[in-house]
């Protein structure tokens, strides 16, 4: 009772406070004395912004401390007065967001009107906060060479910043696609993004909702560690972002940056097909493929400046961007004239022998009709099918709309020509509104709207047509009482509407026209036909993935500030509505989808001995195609459902106290508590069920809450944040920092994930055969979806557990009672040291210890006992594992730890110079990387990083799983570094030359962003033998793995590099693959980009500046993650991305 009491109280307060969290100001804060250092109380000190002009005043307390905040970023001019005493004035006080500068002053006796300018540097060392994190300023923004112009790129260049998938900072991605960094081991989706105090997150997936053009950007920083209490959320990053304000001065810019590919140098991939036949259209006279086209054109400008001067200011900017790669050919392979007869002779590379027995046996088909067991099969001789064919397959492969070969070539034979654009308008209005020393106020509204359509020559695969629009605003109020107290509202909304479609360009109804039963009346795809493993296409239908998801994001804060002695106490209080209104039917789409993989015409009973010493041992894997073309499907899915509401709220509450306890030392104490609802459909069409006893339960049904679930809001949901900042011995040019903290970050699995993707609300029918221990798949490509249960499943059926609702529909379960928040305990110890009046040093240990993180497991596998014998799932209840196809349990299981040595060198911006290095020798431990993981970044398929291993090979041993983590990296480095040339006027050497030499030997300027890391860890792979249906079978390991990094890929027909070799790997016989999660590592990342700039000044206040940029300036390929599947072609390299792109920009500037 006591401790409920207690929590009232400690609530009761805050909310009486109702106090704001997301720091996007800063503070200047220090003590003034006397020349004997007494303290100095009823000092005035006044903060003048240089731009603007804006006068912040304050007074010294009893304890001589004065504290100014909040103040935007920018330079100031600080004074300090006090009767008897000369005024002391600080000049160029560079503030950036979140910093706290302190700033203490000794004055001197004298007149009043005496003023002694102090001309010390201002402060470099981070001496009142324990937080680490790295600033960039809008000078560095708007220099350095980022592709595509996206400011999420500048997240990489933090200490502890990787990430798996670098082209999805690079390409023509609509805002919430592009990439994320990995921050300190954490998962991608685990940052949180800020946008002048106001959400910036989508919700489900956690990607950045909106990307401001760097021209508008004042300042950028990055809190990677120990975020005070006014932060939360998180786990990873916090993004702070802050836009231009309008000035005293009119200033602002215009800009176009244009890319095609005329200077791009060719991919990678490309270049391995050198030496084939010359095919005019599919490729180069030298055999290599043709360099993809690209048009890029981004424009826009800015300005701001004074409405009222000195009161009202004003700032505006609009970009567009037209992103188009206009019609490509890009070679793939169809079926030849011979396979759509059944006839697969050419996949055996070796030749038959006499029986017509492949002497290739890993190439050899065999029949799955032959044997009610898969290890009976016969084989197909001369891997001739001399069965009937699927009359659905036959019907596609020989119509009009399926494209014949048109070379001789048994790969490569066929060009899809594709053209797709991505075209963006956005903008920001900002007014900032001084309506007196003690009232600020801002407001800003950003908007964009991007369209995506893309088309391509396979008729069968038809066209997207994508819109993601975004709308943001967020109003912000600061009272100033008296010096001792103050108060900052925030009030804003986010609305982020997708729509994500597709069109069928045949205007034909292509289930029935080939004859696949069971498709829906209104769906005209053809559903689609994927090849697992293989490369005819390596697909065409299309699923129709149609889906809708529009959020919306309301926040509410404020901050009240108590200078009280040497303490500064913020208290505060948050509030966040989160609305989805989600149109999802499912992964496999309205029209539904088939995977082959070969499983069919495999046999698993057939060993092939090693090929060498020391080699292992394989079976025959079967062909997709062949499986397709008999109509044998590993997997079938089907979706469908609805629009549905989702609405949840978050709430909390935090208290700060910075207390200067010594002149050397200063503790930061905070805590933070927070409160998360439930995420409940708001019409109850939700559906979970008892782990182990199957009963359906549907939300507002039967005494069921709306959510199905107990949101954890127990005792770890308070936050504890201390820290320290100590500069011993009194060293003003070294300070020791430590913190310890714990965040909390509530996580999504994505809505395909939740539980309104359940019956009766929706059906999304899944099933897997396994070929391998299975004769034939209950269903075939002829009877399409006709096995799937009718319409006809209601609430009553439902929880009947009627076939009508469940035979073979994917079903989703949250565990009730373990959803929770992902807890983070998080630690550091840091040395910075200055050197010089411009650059410091630092050095520390980094440290994350993270619980509860959200993990997705399949209930319906099957347990394999000690003594090798099958038992079945015990969740559930036999009746619905009858039924169903695949089971998803979602739960906070997950657990990872983080260590690492982190060290940075800055140079603050002297003689035209700045840069930063920074370099993290780390290790990170986990048992789930997540359901996202890389996957969250599009372009999935050309990662650095291996298959992610979301679901456990064991749903009942998770612990085996502990390994590396999938975003993992032993050594990292980052920088960048921009450089005023010392020429020209104004400049070190011909200051004073005439204009006619300055405009070839001034202005020039160059800029650098660097990135180097080893390897990913990548999981070896198998096919699933243990009998339970594994969700990421795993192969064994026989010895310590060997990796052969850059050996030419000898493999027939795979060009490439074998980074590992086989012989280190075997398909397990039965049971689990006992090879450790990680225990191989991909390529690594060396990439550099470099720009110049050539400035030319019309007047003292317009210039116009040239600007060439390289992309990957050495074209240094970046190799994907190895094909982590054992067989043939385990370890081998065949693609990469980032190939070097150069880009021109005109920019004139006022």
């Amino acid at each position: 009772m006591r401790a409920r009491i207690a929590l009232f109280s400690f609530f009761t307060f805050l909310v009486c406070s109702f106090a704001h969290g997301q720091d996007i100001s800063a503070k200047i804060t220090g003590t003034v004395t006397d020349a004997s250092g007494a303290v100095i109380a009823g000092a005035t000190v006044t903060a003048r912004e240089s731009s603007r002009g804006t006068v912040y005043p304050t007074k010294t307390n009893a304890a001589g401390v004065y504290y100014l905040s909040p103040l935007p970023v920018g330079q100031y001019v600080l004074k300090v007065a006090a009767p008897g005493f000369s005024s002391s004035e600080h000049q160029a006080i560079s503030l950036d967001i979140a910093q706290t500068a302190r700033i203490d002053v000794a004055l001197t006796v004298g007149q009043a009107s005496q003023t002694v300018e102090v001309s010390s540097a201002p402060p470099l060392l981070q001496t009142d906060d324990s937080y680490l994190g790295t600033v960039l300023d809008a000078r560095a923004n708007v220099t350095l060479p980022l592709a595509t112009r996206n400011y999420n790129q500048l997240t990489l260049l933090s200490p502890g910043a990787v990430s798996l998938n670098p082209g999805s900072f690079t390409g023509s991605q609509a805002s919430f696609q592009v990439g994320r960094p990995y921050i300190n081991g954490n998962r991608e989706q685990t940052n949180n993004y800020i946008l002048d105090g106001m959400d910036n997150n989508q919700i489900d997936n956690n990607d950045v909702a909106f990307s401001p053009s760097v021209d508008a950007i004042q300042e950028f920083n990055l809190i990677s560690q120990n975020a005070p209490s006014s932060y939360g959320n998180y786990l990873g990053g916090i993004i702070n972002v802050t836009l231009k304000s309008g000035t005293n001065q009119f200033h602002g810019d215009v800009f176009e940056f244009i890319r095609n590919d005329a200077l791009n140098a060719n991919t990678w991939k490309n270049g391995l097909t050198k030496g084939q036949p010359y095919i005019p259209g599919t490729n180069n006279p030298d055999g290599t493929g043709l360099k993809p086209i690209l048009r890029w054109n981004e424009f826009g400008g800015s300005v701001g400046g004074p409405i009222i001067k000195d009161k009202l200011f004003f700032f505006v900017d609009y970009q567009g961007s037209r992103f188009d790669q206009p019609a490509t050919s890009v070679p793939y392979t169809v079926f030849t004239a011979a396979e759509r007869q059944g006839n697969f002779a050419s996949i055996c590379s070796a030749g038959f022998n006499a029986s017509g027995i492949c002497n290739n046996l890993t190439q050899q088909l065999y029949n799955p009709y032959s044997s009610p067991t898969p290890g009976g099969r016969t084989p197909f001789l001369y891997n001739k099918i001399n069965i009937p064919l699927s009359s659905a397959a036959s019907k596609i492969l020989n119509s009009n709309l399926y494209p014949a070969p048109i070379n001789d070539l048994t790969t490569g034979n066929q060009v899809n020509v594709t053209h797709s654009f991505t075209n963006s308008d956005q903008g920001d209005l900002k007014i900032d509104w001084i309506a007196s020393q003690k009232d600020h106020v801002y407001a800003r509204y950003s908007q964009q709207h991007i369209t995506n359509p893309t088309t391509n020559s396979q008729l069968l695969t038809g066209d997207s047509d994508n819109e993601f629009p975004l709308y943001n605003g967020v109003i912000d109020y600061t009272h100033t009482f008296n010096p001792s107290l103050l108060n900052n509202a925030r009030i804003g909304t986010s609305y982020f509407p997708v729509t994500e479609g597709y069109t069928n360009p045949t205007g034909q109804n292509l289930p029935s026209t080939f004859g696949i039963a069971g498709a829906a009346p209104n769906q005209t795809f053809l559903p689609l036909q994927m090849f697992s493993g293989a490369s005819y296409g390596p697909m065409f239908g299309n699923n129709n993935l149609v889906s809708q998801f529009h959020d919306t994001v309301v926040q509410a804060e404020d901050t009240v500030t108590i200078i009280r002695g040497k303490h500064t106490v913020n208290v505060g209080f948050e509030f966040y509505n989160y609305r989805t209104n989600v149109l999802y039917v499912g992964n496999s789409g309205l029209a539904g989808e088939f995977i082959y993989n070969g499983s069919f015409t495999s046999n698993p009973s057939v060993v092939i001995p090693p090929s060498g010493p020391g080699g292992a041992s394989s079976t025959p894997t079967g062909w997709a195609e062949a499986d397709f073309l008999l109509g044998l499907p590993q997997n079938v899915g089907l979706g469908s459902g609805g629009g549905r509401s989702l609405r949840n709220s978050l709430y909390s509450g935090f208290v700060q106290d910075d207390w200067h306890a010594l002149p050397n030392l200063t503790l930061n104490l905070g805590l933070r508590y927070e409160v998360v609802t439930p995420r409940a459909e708001a019409h109850n069409q939700a559906t979970n069920y008892g782990l182990f006893t199957g009963e359906v339960q549907i939300a507002g049904l039967n005494g069921n809450s709306k959510a199905l679930y107990n949101q954890y809001n127990g005792p770890t949901n308070f936050q504890p944040r201390l820290g320290f900042s100590w500069q011993p011995g009194g060293d003003k040019s070294m300070v020791v920092r430590g913190a310890y903290g714990i965040s909390n970050f509530t996580e999504s699995t994505g809505t395909g994930n939740l539980l309104i993707q359940n019956p009766p609300f929706a059906i999304p029918l899944n099933v897997t055969y396994a070929g391998g221990t299975q004769a034939l798949p209950t269903t075939t490509l002829d009877e399409g979806f006709s096995s799937f249960p009718a319409s006809g499943c209601t609430e009553a059926a439902a929880l009947a557990q009627s076939p009508l609702c469940f035979s073979g529909s994917g079903i989703h379960a949250f565990n009730p009672n373990e959803i929770r928040p992902a807890v983070s305990q998080q630690y550091n110890l840091t040395v910075q040291r200055q050197i010089g009046n411009s650059s410091t040093f630092s050095i520390g240990y980094v440290g994350q210890k993270t619980d509860h993180l959200m993990t997705i497991a399949l209930i319906n596998q099957k347990v394999l006992e000690a003594d090798g014998t099958i038992a079945p799932s015990p969740y559930l209840n036999p009746t619905l594992q009858g039924l169903i196809g695949q089971a998803r349990l979602t739960a906070s299981t997950g657990y990872s730890n983080y260590n690492a040595l982190q060290a940075s060198f800055q140079q603050r911006l002297n003689h035209g110079l700045e840069l930063q290095g920074n370099y993290t020798f780390s290790k990170c431990l986990g048992n789930s990387s997540g359901f996202y993981a890389q996957y969250g970044d599009t372009n999935a398929s050309l990662t650095q990083a291996g298959n992610n291993h979301f679901f456990f090979q064991n749903t009942y041993n998770p612990a085996a799983d502990y390994g590396r983590c999938d975003q993992n990296v032993t050594n990292s480095f980052n920088g960048f570094v921009t450089y005023d040339l010392p020429f020209g006027r104004g400049r070190t050497f011909g200051s004073n030359i005439n204009r006619a030499a300055d405009l070839v030997a001034g202005g020039w300027q160059v800029n650098s962003i660097l990135q180097f890391h080893t390897g990913f860890p990548i999981t070896a792979q198998a096919s699933d033998n243990s009998g339970t249906t594994s969700g990421f079978p795993r192969a064994n390991c026989t010895g310590q793995p060997i990796e052969t990094p850059k050996k030419k890929s000898t493999i027939p027909g795979s060009p490439g590099y074998v980074w590992f070799d086989s012989s280190s790997v075997s398909q397990p016989t039965s049971g689990f693959g006992d090879c450790q999660v990680g225990s191989f590592t991909g390529p690594g990342l060396q990439a550099i980009d470099f720009s110049v700039s050539k400035t030319f000044h019309i007047v003292e206040s317009q210039s116009l500046q040239f600007r060439a940029e390289a992309i990957n300036a050495l074209n240094h390929p970046i190799l994907v993650a190895p094909n982590s599947s054992i067989g043939t072609t385990f370890g081998l390299v065949n693609n990469a991305q980032g190939e070097r792109n150069l880009q021109f920009a005109l920019k004139y500037m006022f």
